[in-house]
């Protein structure tokens, strides 16, 4: 029974997975009064929060699930009149004729630039109604692509995306994790690396937000930099619209902001005035509508001398000759959310870099963020983390078609070399888990594995923890941990008073001489990098190395092995225990010594100051036992904290000469048993140590591999 279940699970998947359970409607967008092509119009059924958009060349294909055929299909695009009809009633392959509304110019004569500005300032105010104030999921699917100098495409990355929203109450960013992707080559096919690829391509749904980050030209703030005016009045979704534009101000120069607005202490501090200045560096045109003062939509492009700021995250970071830019809203139960944006940038060397996102679905309920091990990282390029090219490779997904040219493109790359299999293996299991539009594939992937974990015979070797497509990507057989905490090593001084003195070659006269109190201190305060060597992600060699902040003499070197375990199935959050072989030199200052004679030769070195630092204490051999937790903040960076246990099995007694002056300072060391060093304690000769045994040590710090 237990081999039959498997094999019935795998036909019935085979069969439900293969079967078409999707209704596909294909087809163009006109003008019904031109005929021409209308691009970047949203098509979908907005109760159900999902949908695409029809391409530059105004053509599109949609999915929907056939639990859905009762519904009714919308298409909407600004300037035009709302397209709605059955899903039952459309064919595989349609024309889809839009009428264009007429707009009025009445309004545009009376509304001066202060009247624009307080419409901006209306829909500015009016965000919390109009939009999510809680996080949300969506689905997306995100395009990259590059052309060259020649426009020619150079490579091309596709994907979908499972996108967490934060609400527009919030400032912080979304995240973002990958639910399957392809990339090309399309300079040459016959080469799977690409070059040139772009960072932070798929965080575009909350880059290019421009209302979630508020961009300066609906910052008040910012409104004496700018200039206003109505261009026209439009529809959407049969509704009034105005079309605002926005460019600088001639006269807007040199202006100070009235408010140091989302700035920590430490942009003041480093920054200085830098962004105090008001610098209107984009222009273009915004739509809000009328009734509801909701922002829907917004077309802008960076300025010459916006474009001279090297990084301005989140719209560029980058040399580029020019940006710009198409965001899109959509209304879903009475919110508007983000939809679409389009972002083109001129590249320095030639050619242009692109980069789209639609949402495809959204779930309109408070969501959860995304597991932590799926997230993406704002610095990791997308293209890196997409596999090879399939045609049939998006099943359900909802995707934008690509335009004539880019088809060319793919075209002749299909014609260059056979397309292969996208992923790897052990990436389907991820895929499958992920929300997928098809329920039934989840439930058959989960009943799957259910039953494999059954048969398979436990294996305590096989535990790992977190999510196990993540765990396979992160798991290195070797790696660096770079470490460096600051902390206080717990080593008693008893209080000892001592007679130090320095003996000619010939033992007869007295060069240096100081007696004095050590006092009784508790802790020294430290500061401790380490390096880790780590294999197979669990064994690592450790070497340390600590110093004190400069009051006394501190020096630790040590080397060992340790073992990290995983303990959680999210964040990682590691468990590290090691042994090292520890060697400390540790003294406390005695007193300053007058020079008999300067320059004084000690152990062949001529110091030269007028007054010499002497110190006590002693160089141990420890073993050193640590036990400590590990907290990863983001990917590859950690905070640690970490406890030590001291265990000395040798030891012996040192006196130091130091030079007063800090930098660039003669020293010398020597063992108390030497006959040119007399330590004395009450007119006895003293050889023992002024440290009580038991060393703690505590630290913690900061992890970057």
């Amino acid at each position: 029974m237990k081999t039959i279940i498997p094999i019935l699970l795998f036909f019935l998947s085979t069969a439900l997975l293969s079967a078409q359970d999707y209704q596909l409607i294909s087809g163009q967008l006109l003008n019904k009064e031109t005929g021409e092509a209308i691009p970047y119009a949203n098509i979908g059924i907005p109760e159900r929060g999902i949908g695409t958009t029809s391409n530059e060349d105004g053509r599109f294909t949609f999915k929907v699930p056939d639990y859905y055929s009762n519904s009714t299909l919308i298409v909407s695009v600004i300037g035009f009149k709302t397209f709605n009809s059955p899903v039952k009633e459309f064919g595989s392959s349609v024309i889809i004729e839009l009428e264009p509304t007429s707009y009025r110019l009445s309004e545009i004569i009376i509304v001066d630039e202060n009247g624009v500005e307080n419409i901006i300032r209306k829909a500015v105010a009016r965000i919390p109604d109009n939009y999510p104030t809680y996080s949300t999921k969506v689905l997306g699917f995100y395009r990259e692509s590059r052309t060259d100098s020649l426009d020619n495409h150079v490579y091309l990355a596709e994907g979908v995306l499972n996108i967490y929203k934060e609400g527009y109450k919030k400032s912080e960013e979304g995240m973002v994790s990958l639910v399957q992707g392809r990339k090309m080559n399309l300079k040459n096919p016959l080469d799977t690396i690409i070059r040139g690829g772009f960072s932070s391509g798929h965080m575009a749904a909350h880059r290019f937000d421009f209302v979630k980050n508020r961009e300066d030209f609906i910052d008040e703030d910012y409104f004496p930099a700018y200039k206003y005016w109505i261009e026209r009045i439009t529809t959407y979704n049969d509704r009034e619209v105005y079309v605002i534009g926005f460019d600088k101000d001639p006269n807007g120069t040199g202006l100070k902001r009235k408010k140091m607005k989302d700035r920590s202490f430490f942009e003041r501090l480093f920054r200085g005035n830098k962004d105090d200045v008001l610098d209107a560096r984009l222009k273009g045109r915004v739509y809000i509508e009328k009734e509801t003062y909701a922002f829907i939509r917004a077309e802008f492009e960076v300025t010459k001398e916006g474009l001279r700021r090297y990084n301005d995250y989140p719209l560029y970071s980058g040399n580029w000759t020019f940006n710009k830019y198409v965001v899109n809203y959509q209304k879903i139960e009475g919110k508007w959310y983000f939809s679409d944006a389009l972002r083109e940038g001129g590249i320095k060397a030639g050619g242009v870099y692109s980069n789209e996102i639609k949402i495809t679905e959204v779930d309109t309920k408070k969501a959860g963020s995304l597991p932590y091990l799926d997230r993406l990282e704002r610095e990791e390029e997308f293209v890196d983390l997409t596999g090879e090219y399939d045609e049939n490779f998006w099943k359900s997904y909802n995707t934008v078609q690509m335009s004539e040219k880019l088809s060319e493109s793919i075209q002749q790359f299909k014609n260059a070399s056979k397309a292969e299999q996208i992923f790897a293996i052990e990436k389907m299991q991820e895929i499958q888990e992920l929300r997928d539009s098809l329920d039934i594939a989840k439930r058959i992937a989960q009943a799957q594995k259910a039953a494999e974990e059954k048969e398979k015979p436990f294996d305590p070797e096989s535990i790992t923890f977190g999510e196990p497509g993540m765990q396979k990507k992160r798991n290195q057989s070797f790696n660096i941990d770079n470490m460096f905490g600051v902390g206080t090593n717990l080593i008693a001084t008893t209080p000892t008073l001592l007679n130090i003195s320095y003996l000619n070659a010939d033992l007869d006269n007295t060069l240096l001489h100081t007696n004095g109190m050590i006092n009784a201190r508790e802790f020294e305060a430290i500061y401790i990098g380490d390096m880790n060597f780590v294999f197979n992600n669990r064994w690592f060699i450790r070497f340390s190395g600590a110093r004190d902040f400069g009051r006394t003499i501190f020096k630790e070197s040590a080397s060992g092995l340790g073992v990290q375990f995983n303990l959680s199935r999210q964040r990682p959050v590691f468990l590290k225990l090691s042994a090292q072989h520890s060697s400390k030199r540790y003294a406390r200052e005695v007193g300053l010594a007058n020079n008999i004679e300067s320059p004084i030769l000690i152990s062949s070195k001529n110091f030269n100051s007028k007054e010499i630092r002497i110190f006590y204490g002693n160089r141990t051999r420890q073993l050193k036992l640590s036990g400590e937790f590990t907290i990863e903040l983001k990917r590859n960076k950690e905070i640690y904290f970490r406890g030590a246990y001291y265990l000395p099995y040798a030891e012996y007694q040192e006196v130091h000469f130091r030079e007063k002056p800090y930098f660039f300072r003669k020293k010398v060391k020597y063992r108390v048993d030497n006959n040119r060093v007399l330590v004395t304690q009450n007119d006895e000769p003293f050889n023992g140590s002024i440290f009580q045994q038991g060393e703690l040590q505590f630290t913690v710090g900061y992890v970057f591999k």
